[in-house]
């Protein structure tokens, strides 16, 4: 029986939005030309930024980080040089909240009490579903030097800190991290670390009011896992359940029904041709072969992947 991988990505967006995830996950659509503005864009230039400095911290690093920026942006102008203008700014916008973060390290210290193992961390574990197992890329594997423990950094560029801060114990990505990591190393006790790193999304101009930078490490339980491990078991087997149903001919329209929200505008790179498929007077087809291509959704994962088999919790 061939293996499934499933990701908290796939995972979350078919539970935000059964469309988007059968058109991404399932049919395995992306943009052909991708958007070079907006949260997204700006949110993956700052996160590979970070990697170059996690990967080579300190001075040095500070410097890497920023040549990444500017060769991201000579390649984004290169692919698109009628764009150059939007792209400078928006590389500008992405220079400001980086270098804001590295003063903001020398000001507070706050990455004294961590050791970083290692930076862009794979990982995949069992899944409590037979014939699946769950995938990860870790943004950095640490260690808190005061406490010993051992567990996960995430990069996350946020509008508001203190909102993201409301809901962070309901975060299942970190959830589903810890578990990953506690299940390729059962015997441990000192797994369950977490630390959310925000970047705020702000140019930090005399009008804007601080912070612009926090980090919170929440510790999840055992038993939190615990419970968690079987949530996931529910989540994973309805996307079998889909996968199947639409493998065997089932109606799209009744199997992966949307979820439209006020955030489809920017967040989903489905929304130009999602209600297309609502119309009965619509072609959606044609319009897909026109702005999208086939790529793998893992595509991202498959170099140096470590595969750690782990014990079911």
């Amino acid at each position: 029986m061939t293996t499934q991988l499933k990701s908290n990505s796939e995972i979350r967006l078919f539970k935000q939005c059964r469309r988007a995830w059968w058109l991404s996950y399932f049919r395995q659509l992306r943009k052909i030309r991708r958007t070079l503005v907006g949260p997204a864009p700006l949110g993956t230039r700052c996160h590979k930024a970070l990697e170059a400095y996690y990967k080579n911290p300190g001075a040095q690093g500070r410097m890497d980080a920023n040549t990444v920026l500017k060769e991201l942006m000579d390649a984004e102008v290169l692919a698109n040089p009628g764009a150059a203008d939007e792209i400078a700014k928006e590389a500008e916008y992405a220079r400001i909240i980086i270098d804001g973060y590295f003063e903001w390290l020398e000001a507070t210290g706050a990455d004294r009490d961590l050791e970083v193992i290692e930076a862009e961390h794979k990982l995949i574990t069992r899944s409590p579903v037979d014939g699946v197992e769950l995938i990860a890329k870790l943004d950095l594997t640490v260690r808190q030097i005061s406490t010993g423990r051992t567990g996960h950094l995430d990069h996350k560029t946020v509008q508001s800190i203190e909102q993201t801060v409301k809901i962070l114990h309901l975060d299942e990505q970190h959830r589903q991290y810890s578990l990953m990591r506690k299940v390729a190393n059962p015997d441990s006790q000192t797994v369950n670390l977490s630390v959310h790193n925000m970047l705020r999304k702000v140019k930090r101009s005399a009008r804007a009011k601080p912070p612009f930078y926090e980090r919170y490490e929440v510790y999840i339980s055992d038993g939190e896992l615990r419970n968690f491990w079987q949530r996931l078991y529910g989540e994973i087997s309805d996307i079998l359940r889909a996968e199947q149903q639409l493998r065997d001919g089932g109606d799209p329209l009744a199997i992966a029904y949307p979820t439209p929200t006020r955030d489809c505008t920017w967040r989903c790179e489905f929304y130009d041709v999602c209600p297309l498929f609502d119309d009965p007077n619509a072609d959606p087809e044609h319009l897909v072969g026109t702005l999208y291509e086939v790529g793998d959704p893992l595509a991202r994962y498959e170099e140096d992947i470590l595969d750690s088999g782990g014990e079911a919790l």
